[in-house]
């Protein structure tokens, strides 16, 4: 059984954690969490995919995560919840208070070089402790926001020290030999105008991408707006930004089911087809009835239930994840509209389909009824539109070089970074634009 590693960063990212740890607890009857004893049987729960075992007190287990925010309140939020008290491991939670006044204000530039000196030596440390205690290492796993200075920046600083630090042997990828990380996937919140905290967004989610992609495989992207008309479609008519992020620990789940209960390491490799075009788009499907004899291509892929503000693309790689009562009928089903109602890059259908007989979860059954569930991961061109917008905005501000002060003289950043992570991303838009054509 593989091991995952867990990686929450900043405000957004902590709290995602959360969510999703009281998620896994109850998928994997931890416990502390379970009301049947005779469901007990660690072997069988998978515990040690996600967990820990204490060697201090028995049937005690440990979260392998690490929550980081240079807000101190993460101490207060991950033991609100009476399912973390037990699970998560006190020295794992690190924020300010342990060392000095820090505080990223919402500046990337603060956010990377927070990520310094003692405090960052212990956060590398606890990492480092993580990974030598696991047996078989799967894969380390992030959760962050692309807009906030801790999100963006101390997220980029960390993605690229363990990259560097916990090489693995070269591998051949995208055509040419490149160093392998331990870091498969980020699963970032980019910026959107609409839920807009900080005129420094566009700045900190494209300085961040330029980091982050050259050190990871695969980029989960999700945006509040998106994630606002998704809670809408489930029934909640004001959603708040807690039932937002769990249809992303929703999302998270479903596709961390196949390492789990699989294999996650190969829908991480196969997605990202190209060095440039790793950032994926996310759509969740929630499904009552699985008996129907024609599954909608319409429906699957409708603007409801994307995770996504992205216009119509054409699909380079796309992995369909599946919970509940389906079948391999299902997929073959599915196959058979994909290859007749839906665009693919190269005329031919790269899609792969995983099954989980495992239904999800219902943690909040007052605000979600999940009952069978599709996570579709798809490297799609349409989330040009969408890069396009971030890049306009992005050069609009720095033409007028406006509040670039606040990251280079507060944040102490290099100004030449601003231009190399506008190239990469406007390298990235021409990537994806070319398979698009």
């Amino acid at each position: 059984m593989k091991e995952l590693i867990f990686l929450h960063f900043g405000n957004c990212g902590c709290e995602i954690g959360i969510d999703l740890w009281n998620l896994f607890a109850k998928e994997h009857k931890l416990p502390s969490c379970s009301l049947d004893p005779g469901q007990q049987n660690n072997s069988i729960n998978n515990l040690s995919c996600l967990y820990d075992e204490s060697i201090r007190m028995e049937n005690v287990y440990h979260a392998r995560c690490l929550f980081f925010d240079t807000d101190s309140q993460i101490q207060r939020l991950t033991k609100a919840s009476s399912r973390s008290q037990s699970q998560f491991k006190e020295e794992n939670i690190v924020s300010p208070i342990d060392y000095a006044d820090y505080d990223a204000s919402s500046n990337f530039g603060k956010g990377y070089h927070i990520m310094s000196g003692e405090m960052w030596d212990y956060v590398k440390e606890r990492v480092r402790k993580m990974v030598e205690n696991c047996d078989s290492m799967g894969t380390v796993l992030v959760t962050h926001s692309l807009g906030g200075g801790t999100g963006s920046g101390s997220t980029s600083s960390l993605i690229y020290d363990l990259a560097h630090e916990f090489q693995l042997p070269m591998v051949s990828k995208y055509g040419h030999d490149i160093v392998d990380t331990m870091i498969k996937s980020c699963f970032s919140i980019f910026p959107t105008e609409t839920y807009s905290t900080s005129i420094l967004e566009p700045y900190n989610a494209v300085i961040a991408l330029h980091y982050i992609h050259d050190n990871v495989q695969s980029i989960f992207s999700y945006d509040n707006y998106a994630l606002s008309n998704a809670c809408v479609e489930s029934g909640i008519k004001n959603p708040n930004f807690k039932e937002m992020n769990h249809l992303i620990s929703q999302n998270i789940s479903t596709l961390t089911s196949q390492i789990r209960f699989g294999s996650l390491r190969d829908v991480c490799e196969t997605l990202p087809i190209s060095y440039n075009a790793n950032i994926i788009c996310n759509s969740f499907v929630n499904l009552q009835d699985t008996s129907m004899t024609e599954l909608s291509i319409k429906d699957i892929f409708s603007r409801n239930t994307s995770m996504n503000m992205a216009n119509n693309g054409v699909t380079i790689a796309m992995n369909i994840a599946m919970r509940g009562d389906f079948s391999k009928n299902h997929t073959s089903l599915l196959s058979e509209k994909l290859k007749t109602d839906w665009k693919f890059s190269n005329e031919t259908e790269k899609a792969q389909y995983q099954i989980s007989n495992k239904g999800p979860e219902n943690v909040y059954p007052e605000s979600f009824n999940f009952s069978n569930v599709m996570h579709i991961a798809n490297n799609t061109t349409s989330i040009t539109s969408y890069l396009e917008n971030l890049l306009k905005q992005f050069d609009l501000m720095y033409s007028k070089r406006a509040f670039v002060h606040w990251i280079v003289g507060d944040g102490g950043f290099e100004e030449d970074g601003f231009y190399e992570a506008r190239e990469q991303l406007a390298t990235t838009i021409e990537c994806y634009s070319s398979f698009h054509n």
